[in-house]
């Protein structure tokens, strides 16, 4: 073995064996300023759910998604009537984590105004977080709904989402237009006669028509909304002006002819006084949906001579 390489192996060897040498060390601190982010109102992810009296969901859009084949899903703006539910619900991020949102302030607000103007004719609806989102895999987000009832307001509204964590920072999209819809939209229908006669006719006489067929009832939509109507109609009894006779209401009838562009042949039977509905769901807005049929009438037997005298009315539901 090489000379110098065993001196400096024993070197390492001795130095190994000698006790710890005098040391020293210093602690220094190291310092961040982690900064409170503000809270982001995702859009995309607000749901509209609009529920009639009796709970029934007849619109329901998730962003630009709207859910098919729901009675109100081909509305050209939702709407909603009096007494009916609406459920609104948005997804608020917080890069801080959600405990910055789970005390934090979130409102959906109703405005006619574009953009938002806030000037007193606003309706504020607080939302509250949905406690399900709270603690779960996703530690950045929580989901604020609000439930609310419709009360007498009409016209045109925007929705807005305006959000603050617990710190009282605001949203970085404040306040974000996340819709539209319209309250309490007017039913307007136009009906091409004002009368229905059916001449002069013998006792023992059928399908008898009525000098005005067809009848022709649009709907106007009077607020654009693209609301379909339910279109039904109410007759009474013919009574003898002279006295001593009636045709009931019974012994008259609609057909169906054409409803929505669509050519049709159904009969619906009259009622005394009782409303009855001749379209089903109902009818679009615009003359190529017109609703059109033909009245007739079978005349009993015996019956004495004299003019008979009745009423009927159309009548529209918003659907």
């Amino acid at each position: 073995m090489d000379k110098r390489i065993f001196i400096l192996a024993g070197l390492i060897a001795a130095l190994l064996c000698v006790p710890a040498l005098a040391s020293t060390q210093q602690q220094t601190s190291v310092t961040t300023n982690v900064q409170n982010v503000a809270p982001h109102v995702y859009n995309g992810t607000f749901k509209t759910q609009i529920k009639t009296i009796q709970g029934s969901v007849v619109y329901e859009s998730i962003g630009n998604y709207v859910t098919p084949n729901l009675l109100r899903t081909n509305a050209i703006i939702p709407y909603a009537f009096y007494g009916e539910g609406i459920s609104f619900s948005v997804k608020v991020s917080d890069q801080n984590g959600e405990g910055d949102l789970d005390n934090g302030d979130v409102k959906i607000i109703l405005d006619p105004d574009h953009p938002y103007a806030n000037d007193g004719d606003e309706i504020v609806l607080q939302a509250g977080y949905n406690p399900a989102t709270v603690g779960d895999s996703d530690q950045y987000n929580l989901t604020f709904q609000k439930d609310w009832t419709v009360g007498n307001q009409h016209g045109l509204y925007y929705v807005y989402v305006m959000a603050t964590d617990e710190h009282g920072l605001a949203a970085d999209n404040n306040a974000v237009c996340v819709g539209k819809i319209f309250l309490n939209p007017a039913v307007g229908i136009d009906v091409n006669v004002t009368s229905l006669t059916f001449g002069n006719v013998v006792p023992g006489e059928t399908n008898v028509l009525a000098n005005e067929s067809p009848i022709v009832v649009n709907n106007t939509d009077p607020d654009h909304v693209g609301m379909m109507l339910a279109i039904g109609i109410s007759t009474t009894d013919l009574t003898n002006q002279d006295g001593g006779g009636q045709i009931p209401a019974s012994n008259m009838w609609a057909n169906i002819i054409s409803v929505n562009n669509m050519t049709t042949n159904y009969n619906v039977t009259m009622s005394n006084s009782a409303q009855v509905i001749l379209t089903y769901p109902g009818i679009y807005p615009g003359s190529n949906n017109a609703l059109m049929f033909n009245m007739y009438m079978n005349v009993p037997t015996p019956l004495v001579s004299g003019t008979y005298t009745g009423s009927a009315t159309i009548y529209a539901i918003g659907i």
